[in-house]
């Protein structure tokens, strides 16, 4: 499964302006590391996503700052969940956006929202339920 597959709908991976998400939580328990794997990618894509915006920063010109041969469509597919992060582009993405990356505390929460817990009082995102 592609990460974004866990998502419904798909589009909304990673997309920081998504007016409705929910997660499809696994029925079988050997199914959660995956789940929380793209679960974890969805909440790095939207805080690279606000860096970028909050920074000026593009698509391509992540694209043309990375020191491998990549093209825009490599970081649209990384950052909308059709493909997995690597530990390689999660070093690229801290050494080009200082401080985009999100907080192990932000993922806990998203992923316990994301598992079907209660939201935070305190929750910006649109993600499952009240």
């Amino acid at each position: 499964m592609k990460p974004c597959d866990w998502c419904d709908p798909s589009d909304a991976f990673g997309d920081r302006n998504a007016t409705r998400r929910a997660w499809k939580v696994p029925a079988r328990a050997s199914d959660l590391p995956e789940f929380r794997a793209a679960v974890t990618q969805h909440a790095i894509a939207i805080s690279v996503r606000r860096y970028k915006h909050k920074n000026g920063w593009t698509q391509q010109r992540l694209a043309e700052e990375d020191d491998r041969d990549q093209d825009k469509l490599k970081w649209n597919k990384r950052l909308n969940g059709q493909q997995g992060l690597t530990l390689t582009d999660l070093t690229v993405i801290m050494r080009l956006l200082p401080g985009a990356m999100p907080t192990e505390g932000s993922i806990r929460r998203l992923l316990k929202v994301a598992e079907g817990g209660k939201r935070p009082a305190r929750w910006d995102e649109v993600d499952t339920k009240k």
